[in-house]
């Protein structure tokens, strides 16, 4: 077979591309928007200077803009808007009533519960809302049983991934591959077509999360506690205080647990730090510690703990000298409107009233050394200062999620409409009435009339990420295919696994998706896969849905990475796991759902 015939420098410059889109992807240095509306532009650009014309049609720069009003994107947004509905109404809230009850009773069975929730909610809703809603119902349980929240939060977060897989509007992935599937002439997956399959691969993998997955959290090795959470902050040296003329041996001395890491002048001029460099009034230490030892260093230095550049002339007064002040962790949800802006400009005091002590970010080192000028990602953690009416204020938002230990779902009386006009959609989409765009979009309007979600808040129940993401993948399917360059991979792909029985290509397409999928976004790597796996199932004569959904299945195994999937992220800040506990209990889930689905899917099409 010659698999590299019939591809022409424009196939071939869409291929480079899409690699450099990998690297630009795996390296995460660069926005997803920008990354999408730059290969948008890039391919449109392209075809304007170069037109292209081929016996698969042609290509126009105007057809890469198609993917803003393609049902795929319409239906993803819509679901965003009825998750944001359901989750700021707390229409959940009794399921995490119904939990804390469950686990006075045995932990086992609440955490099966906890499973199984998770699974069967994430069939219908968007994964972050329901880890984000989750994630302080499992703390606050760990908390009134004084144990770590390790064992609970990973294996709850893993269900969610898997419960996702199970229907066509479980993630943007999903609709993502469904519709570039049927784009290439597969047929089209209806809502729960392929359910009874996922659901039997996930019991063996529940078995997993039940089980072995929290003992392997539980080994020598533990993940660190939240409660020592180590932050980095900058310490203010004010008029008169210890800090103000004494050297830095004589502070490292008094604070022995904090880590200096740098010394700025007044003139943010950063200084050597020698035992014997003088410390003066408006200097700048820069520090790490646990959220006790700043504290501590802060009484002792007689200094003001305030990376938020905001407040150079002082704290706010609602800030310092409330009667009910507390300290609380938040973690920075992943459609929080502060992701992506700089630590130093948050201004929470502005607009929640809340004074920013320090930041948490799981990989420290990795970071400017000067925390004001970290750029806020989903997962970092704030540790703040306030009063319970401006905490409940900041956690009633969702932008963040506070780790207190504290349920504090919002419920109110638009929950029953909420959860009504979710289970319409479903509905409808299930039975086939309407597709499920359509039937997303009527139900998103109902949630906008019914003020369950407030037109002001329309933004944040979107994720521009998504939204942006989906059309540049359209638009990269779409000059992948008719240049040739998915026949072209498919052909080097079947050189390599062509002599093998088709379930065995099947389980290689599934394992290579999830290989990608844990360095990549989900959505990228679906837009790679889908036209290469149709191709693939054409050049052997094969039926192309069980390819499309070879693709499907496999970029949903995001479970041996913390950047695999942004809930990841979250559930890594709020444990305090590291690296390594990921590829310890995500490694083995993955390959044991790659061999569940490598043997289910050709027996579910007779292959």
């Amino acid at each position: 077979m010659s698999g590299f015939t019939g591809l022409d420098w424009h196939g071939v410059a869409v291929l480079a591309g899409m690699v450099a889109v990998f690297v630009v992807m795996a390296r995460d240095r660069v926005p997803i928007t920008v990354v999408s509306l730059s290969i948008i532009a890039l391919l449109a650009l392209g075809l304007q200077i170069f037109p292209y014309q081929s016996p698969r049609g042609a290509l126009k720069p105007s057809d890469f803009f198609t993917g803003f009003g393609h049902e795929a994107l319409i239906a993803i947004c819509s679901l965003m808007i009825l998750g944001r509905g359901l989750a700021v109404t707390g229409a959940l809230e009794p399921l995490s009533r119904l939990l804390a009850l469950l686990w006075k009773r045995s932990s086992t069975l609440a955490m099966f519960a906890v499973l199984i929730s998770c699974i069967l909610l994430s069939g219908i809703l968007n994964d972050t809302p329901i880890v984000v809603l989750m994630t302080p119902v499992l703390m606050s349980l760990a908390a009134r049983t004084g144990s770590s929240p390790a064992p609970l939060l990973m294996p709850m977060n893993f269900a969610v991934l898997i419960g996702g897989t199970a229907t066509a509007i479980g993630t943007s992935t999903n609709l993502l591959v469904v519709s570039l599937a049927a784009d290439l002439g597969a047929a089209r997956f209806s809502m729960f077509d392929f359910t009874p399959l996922v659901a039997m691969a996930a019991l063996p993998a529940l078995l997993y999360l039940l089980i072995v997955a929290p003992r392997l959290l539980q080994r020598g090795d533990r993940v660190a506690e939240p409660t020592k959470r180590r932050f980095a902050s900058v310490l203010r040296v004010m008029p008169g205080g210890y800090a103000d003329g004494h050297t830095v041996s004589e502070l490292r001395k008094r604070c022995p647990a904090v880590v200096f890491r740098e010394i700025q002048n007044v003139a943010r001029r950063t200084l050597a730090r020698l035992p014997t460099t003088d410390v003066l009034a408006g200097y700048h230490l820069h520090i790490t510690g646990s959220h006790d030892d700043l504290k501590e260093c802060e009484r002792l230095l007689g200094g003001s703990l305030c990376p938020d550049e905001h407040l150079e002339m002082g704290p706010p007064v609602a800030a310092t000298q409330h009667d009910d002040l507390h300290l609380v962790q938040l973690i920075v949800s992943a459609d929080s409107v502060y992701v992506g802006r700089r630590l130093g400009d948050l201004r929470l005091s502005t607009e929640y009233g809340l004074l920013l002590l320090a930041a948490n970010r799981g990989s420290e080192a990795a970071a400017s050394s000067d925390v004001r000028d970290w750029l806020v990602h989903a997962g970092d953690v704030l540790l703040v200062q306030g009063s319970t009416h401006d905490i409940e204020a900041a956690k009633a938002d969702t932008d963040l999620l506070a780790l207190d230990g504290v349920v504090s779902l919002p419920r109110t009386r638009k929950a029953p409409v909420a959860i009504g006009i979710m289970l319409a959609v479903v509905g409808v989409a299930a039975t086939g009435l309407a597709p499920i765009a359509v039937a997303a979009l009527v139900g998103a309007v109902l949630m906008l009339l019914t003020r369950c979600v407030l037109p002001r808040n329309l933004g944040r129940a979107m994720s521009a990420e998504v939204i942006l993401l989906i059309p540049a993948s359209l638009a990269m399917g779409k000059a992948l295919t008719v240049t040739g360059g998915a026949d072209w991979m498919a052909n080097l792909f079947l050189d390599v696994a062509g002599g093998l029985p088709i379930r065995f290509v099947l389980a290689a397409v599934i394992a290579l998706m999830s290989i990608m999928t844990n360095f990549i976004s989900n959505n990228a790597a679906a837009v790679i896969g889908t036209p290469i796996a149709v191709a693939v199932a054409h050049e052997l004569g094969a039926p192309p849905e069980p390819f499309a959904l070879a693709v499907l299945l496999g970029c949903n195994l995001c479970f041996a990475t913390p950047f695999g999937y942004q809930t990841n992220l979250i559930v890594m800040s709020a444990a305090g796991y590291r690296f390594a506990d990921f590829i310890r209990v995500g490694l083995p889930l993955t390959l044991l759902m790659i061999v569940a689905y490598a043997l289910i899917l050709p027996m579910w099409y007779g292959l």
